[in-house]
């Protein structure tokens, strides 16, 4: 590629006329664009680093072009630190075409103004470029003198740039222990050697470790200096990325000081850079802050008016999840300022895009727990039932034979057929996703239902449900020595005490529970009162996702009979797994059956067994949660997947998972196994919310089996032969690690 005449005279006849460039505007005419400034900042350094490449590549003219094209960029631009750079480069061109005084003179000019800026990292390359120039113009004086300089500068700048980052290093070790102080003095240090060396890089990550770190300390007022000082820097070198993030830094520091308003102000210029370049998303984001800021403000009519600005936005964009949140925030702060009402059709909009979509997120869920808010608040707690199961199904969706949306009369009259008192729970969440309440919905065995509410702001629900788990030994304890029994009592303060006068007077009647959410990992049964007596002692337990899900296992039920009982143990693939043997050879003897082991506990082997079981028990080992492990064989892989599952027709009114060693379980799969199951046709799964300890375990199982054959009840034998373990092993909760899922009978 050729340079055009005009380029080519500016270049021969000396860098003195490459101001007059300036004038040749930089026009994106092609496609009827005004280029912002950061945007001919970033196309000014992709030049000088595409014309270094076409240098390495023997194509000077082509080198030459792209930095002449940088250079107009930089002079436009007024940054000389960049025309620097290109300064430096149009040396190293000179130097490879053999003129050397040339290359002399661009290495000076831009030695001179990286010395101005104060730029030290960048000297010691320049002098060397120097020596190396002068070498070859035979000035030996020349040479030796910018080879020492160039020598001497690379050291400086070498020890100081490592001990800069030796504080650096050292202040994220202070910082992470908690010691501010040393970690504000070490981050002080690295600052200083940085502007003595003149790397501005180095320099702004010491001034944003600094102001992080007085942050931290609550030293808003210096943090927010410095970033004030940065963001001038910024503006003088015309850095408008820089600037926009310097802009939320002090806005969220201003926040955080709990001066609202000075945060609005920086907001709102962010908010205006934003609209200037048509950067929608940043608009959008900075929209939402300000809309927190009026709601902290109880502004409400500035905060309405800012959501129903992001929802226009949103929808201009055709971005549908974008509009579904900006509608969720809208509703919000319609509830905090006393409009439920208006909420409400706010989020019936909401579900109305999500039915379009057909793709369950996080932001559904939002949009129902906003709805069962905005409802309670109208005092209409069976419609928010209603919405909690549709959330509950939504959940679901994945699985097959799923029932339809809910009415309120269907619920009622599946607590009568269950003859069992229903307990429904929903997390009510903020938008910042806090546990804020808890719902709670009982329907009594005569179809009456009651609704309570508990307040949680102050709780560490989390730790209390973790705690309960470790305590039980359900799940390794986080901190050894930090869980206690009490976290079992404060969950039963929270759960079971608003509803306990609602109760049955009937110990004989059952209690399902439908928790959501995180409530699922909790282990009902196991919660104890001011006196200590476990739940379990006064009530048979199960539980169920949703309470739709009941009319489908009582279909199940009335279909379920099979003409074998399968005791099933896996291996590991050294062998027998010890207590898994013994396990499935006690089962095996109680229902006089087989025990299926190797061979006969093998994928190939077991399916077309399953479809005719009755009773199928399974033990296995192998940390597998989606999955259950059977003796590998060569024939398949071992494991029975939920889809395996899911393809199946099964006939077992129960079926028993003594899952060992679940230590994963999460919130998505504690009960996905059982659910795949009562998909394929089960109504009745019991299956571990925890790992399984083995001391007591054995003597429960078969306390269950024996209590079953006498009652024909499955919460019941639950119920008792947990007593029994209870006074046998007073010390072992082996049996709150199992939760029967679906059907009693």
């Amino acid at each position: 590629m050729k340079l055009p005449n005009v380029r080519r005279l500016l270049f021969s006849v000396g860098l003195s006329f490459l101001a007059s460039v300036s004038s040749i505007p930089i026009v994106l005419a092609s496609v009827g664009l005004t280029p912002t400034l950061d945007f001919q900042k970033g196309r000014a350094d992709a030049l000088v680093e595409q014309s270094a490449i076409a240098h390495r590549n023997g194509d000077f003219n082509t080198a030459l072009e792209l930095l002449q094209e940088a250079s107009t960029l930089y002079q436009s631009l007024g940054d000389r630190a960049g025309m620097s750079k290109a300064l430096k480069q149009f040396g190293d061109v000179a130097f490879s075409q053999g003129n050397y005084r040339r290359a002399v003179d661009f290495y000076l000019q831009s030695l001179e103004i990286v010395q101005a800026l104060g730029l030290r990292y960048r000297e010691p390359e320049l002098l060397a470029n120097l020596s190396h120039a002068y070498r070859f113009l035979g000035d030996v004086q020349a040479t030796e003198e910018f080879e020492k300089r160039a020598t001497e500068t690379q050291r400086q700048v070498e020890a100081s740039v490592r001990e800069a980052a030796f504080f650096s290093s050292l202040g994220v070790d202070y910082r992470i222990q908690g010691s501010v102080t040393e970690t504000i003095a070490l981050y002080q240090q690295q600052l200083a050697i940085a502007r003595e060396v003149g790397d501005l890089r180095l320099e702004t990550q010491a001034l944003t470790h600094l102001a992080q770190a007085y942050e931290s300390a609550g030293e808003y007022r210096s943090a927010i200096e410095i970033y004030q000082q940065q963001l001038t820097q910024s503006r003088s070198q015309r850095n408008q990325s820089l600037e926009i993030q310097l802009l939320a830094r002090i806005a969220q520091a201003y926040q955080a000081w709990e001066q609202p308003q000075q945060a609005i102000a920086f907001y709102q210029q962010q908010l205006t850079y934003a609209r200037e370049n048509a950067n929608r998303i940043l608009e959008l984001n900075t929209l939402e802050k300000l809309g927190n800021l009026y709601e902290l403000l109880a502004q409400y009519p500035q905060a309405i008016e800012i959501r129903q600005q992001q929802i226009e936005i949103a929808k201009r964009q055709s971005d549908r999840t974008l509009e579904t949140d900006a509608l969720n925030q809208l509703a919000s702060t319609l509830l905090i300022a006393n409009r439920p009402a208006e909420a409400q059709a706010i989020l019936t909009e909401a579900l109305q895009v999500w039915e379009r979509l057909r793709t369950p997120s996080q932001s559904q869920a939002t949009t129902y727990n906003l709805l069962q808010q905005a409802l309670v608040a109208q005092n209409q707690p069976e419609s928010a039932l209603l919405i909690a199961e549709q959330e509950q199904l939504l959940s679901l969706s994945p699985l097959p034979n799923l029932p339809a949306s809910p009415h309120i009369n269907s619920l009622k009259q599946i607590a009568k057929e269950q003859n069992a008192t229903l307990i429904q729970y929903s997390l009510i969440r903020s938008l910042q996703n806090t546990p804020q309440a808890i719902y709670i919905w009982l329907i009594q065995s005569n179809g009456e239902i009651h609704f309570r509410q508990v307040d949680i702001a102050s709780q560490n629900l989390p730790n209390l449900i973790r705690h309960s788990r470790e305590i039980l030994g359900l799940q390794p304890p986080q901190t050894p020595g930090e869980a206690s029994t009490q976290s079992l009592l404060q969950l039963y303060i929270l759960l079971i005490r608003p509803i306990a006068d609602l109760l049955p007077q009937n110990s004989n009647q059952r209690l399902i529970f439908i928790p959501h959410k995180e409530l699922t990992l909790i282990p009902f049964s196991a919660l104890t009162d001011v006196t200590g007596t476990y739940l379990i002692e006064k009530y048979p337990i199960s539980t169920i996702p949703t309470m739709q899900l009941l009319g489908l296992t009582r279909r199940n039920r009335q279909q379920a009979g099979g003409p074998y009982i399968l005791a099933v143990g896996n291996t590991t693939r050294s062998g027998i797994d010890a207590n898994t043997e013994q396990e499935i050879i006690e089962v095996a003897a109680l229902n006089r059956v087989k025990p299926l082991f190797g061979e006969e506990a093998t994928r190939t082997f077991l399916l077309p067994l399953l479809p005719q079981a009755r009773i199928v028990h399974v033990a296995t080992s192998g940390r597998l949660e989606n999955a259950i492990a059977l003796f590998p064989s060569p024939q398949d892989n071992s494991l029975l997947a939920i889809n395996d599952i899911l393809n199946l027709s099964l006939k077992a009114e129960l079926v028993f998972l003594s899952l060992r060693d679940r230590q994963n379980i999460t919130v998505e799969n504690s009960h996905a196994l059982a659910l795949s199951l009562i998909a394929a046709g089960v109504p009745s799964v019991i299956t571990p919310i925890g790992t399984i300890s083995d001391d007591a375990t054995f003597y429960f199982i078969q306390e269950f089996y024996q209590q079953l054959r006498r009652t024909r009840d499955k919460a019941q034998a639950l119920r008792q032969s947990a007593i029994l373990t209870l006074q046998k092993y007073p010390n072992s909760r082996a049996w709150a690690a199992f939760t029967l899922v679906g059907e009693a009978r």
